[in-house]
């Protein structure tokens, strides 16, 4: 027997007896699959941590080449600085600004007054009382 074909639906032929589905999980499939599952997880977790050990130390020698090229250019900056101190600090540069924008005159060999600092003695020991 053929089946008849139409333009809008097809039919089945009645030689073909109908089956009974069966829906029912198989236990033993289940658990094969859960196993797989979790050894394909750990799997990937496994690469996923060689992959960033491996790239860990890369990405700090970039860093640590940043890091030292920072720290140069910091130096060359303290330099500057420290030679500004310097300039500023020279004994001439700050006797011309007293001379010139303050109109401070030198001292002369008179004009100097030396302040002789005076020690005081020696505390005595505590333990040392005074009699009357």
């Amino acid at each position: 027997m053929q089946a008849k074909v139409s333009s809008t639906t097809f039919e089945v032929s009645p030689a073909l007896p109908r089956q009974h589905v069966n829906l029912e999980v198989d236990q033993a499939r289940q658990r094969e699959f859960r196993r797989s599952l979790l050894v394909g997880l750990l799997i990937i977790a496994a690469a996923l941590f060689d992959g960033t050990e491996r790239y860990a130390p890369s990405s700090l020698g970039f860093r640590l080449g940043q890091v030292q090229q920072e720290h140069a250019r910091e130096e060359a900056i303290a330099r500057g600085l420290r030679l500004d101190i310097a300039m500023l600090r020279a004994l001439p540069r700050i006797e011309g600004l007293a001379t010139n924008l303050l109109h401070m005159a030198a001292p002369g060999r008179g004009d100097a007054i030396v302040i002789e600092r005076v020690v005081p003695p020696e505390q005595p020991p505590s333990s040392v009382v005074a009699a009357r």
